[in-house]
């Protein structure tokens, strides 16, 4: 685990305004890792989002968040890219282009964020996404709702941890 890249993503957080010594938890349960099941990424966007209480996110239920009129991917698999985009665009209140006003779908809420900039052009919806990435995406919504631009994640500076040069 990059203990460096999690400090900064912690602080960084802290800053924009919605960070607790709970959503710190759960973002270190998911710093470093390859893949990310379906309900801790549904349980840290919901806190992140603010539809759930850090305190609650463990224990909300999928039921719970179907009720407030979210559509949920279900599965207790690793979550893919496609998947947090769904949830990403749902619960932080996102609009998207007609296809997905259309059909709120995995593929097509990922195409959104994507064309915004929150995903590279050679990533796929069906990709597992790991945990950095997570944690990434919300942090540059929430930099970006602040009023600052989103770096694109192939202009940014540093890629896996190696310094363009």
């Amino acid at each position: 685990m990059n203990r460096g890249y999690l400090i900064g993503a912690v602080l960084a957080v802290m800053v924009t305004g919605w960070a607790s010594a709970q959503t710190g938890e759960m973002m270190a349960t998911l710093a470093g890792r390859d893949s990310v099941l379906l309900p801790r990424a549904r349980s840290f966007l919901a806190a992140a989002a603010g539809i759930v209480s850090p305190q609650d996110a463990v224990t909300a239920t999928d039921g719970f968040l179907v009720s407030l009129g979210y559509r949920i991917p279900s599965g207790t698999e690793a979550a893919t890219k496609g998947e947090v985009a769904l949830l990403t665009m749902q619960l932080f209140g996102l609009t998207g282009d007609l296809r997905y006003e259309i059909l709120p779908a995995p593929a097509s809420a990922f195409r959104v964020l994507q064309s915004r900039g929150y995903f590279a052009s050679w990533e796929r919806p069906g990709q597992i996404i790991p945990g950095n990435d997570i944690i990434d995406l919300v942090h540059r919504l929430h930099v970006s709702e602040a009023g600052f631009p989103a770096v694109r994640p192939d202009e940014a500076p540093v890629e896996r941890g190696v310094l363009r040069r």
